[in-house]
């Protein structure tokens, strides 16, 4: 939008890179979960991140492995995913979890591999992408995660707002 000014986090960077760590261990299937973004204004291209990751390390991607939900998807729907995808055997040797509540996706990971005989990380490594602190230090085994900043946004988001109330120009 022409009138909008917009602070977001780099998924497309934070997904490529978390993929490209996982890679860099050793990892050949990996599995990406994240949201199906239908909403035109919002700008989560994590998955293409994800995407030129796999292609930089001349790495296939497997469709089947993919775990796509609604961006507007609860927590529980998106457990519900995770556990059916585990059932139906389509998680890879990794996951990335690209997600609005990626920590929380994490997490879900790792506590549903569990539950049905998967050693963490031994067997599947899982990557978050948000790093709450908190959450990800009580998994069991801690959860890895890219720290997306919020503070930082957030105090570049509020001093944007300063300038438009002063009558400034919005930046390009």
């Amino acid at each position: 939008c022409s009138r909008c000014s917009n602070c977001s986090f780099g998924w497309y960077e934070a997904v490529k890179r978390s993929t490209g760590h996982l890679l860099s261990l050793g990892r050949k299937r990996i599995t990406y979960l994240g949201p199906i973004i239908d909403n035109p204004i919002v700008n989560h291209d994590g998955f293409d991140g994800f995407l030129a990751s796999l292609d930089a390390a001349d790495m296939p991607y497997y469709p089947r492995l993919s775990v796509r939900f609604s961006q507007r998807a609860s927590v529980a729907e998106l457990a519900r995913a995770i556990e059916q995808a585990i059932l139906e055997n389509r998680i890879g040797d990794a996951i990335v979890c690209h997600a609005a509540f990626g920590t929380e996706a994490g997490t879900s990971c790792i506590r549903l591999l569990k539950k049905h005989g998967r050693r963490v990380p031994d067997d599947v490594a899982v990557v978050g992408v948000d790093n709450d602190e908190m959450t990800c230090s009580w998994t069991d085994p801690p959860l890895s995660s890219v720290d997306c900043n919020s503070y930082q946004i957030g105090r570049h988001a509020a001093a944007l707002l300063d300038q438009l109330m002063q009558g400034a120009q919005l930046p390009q």
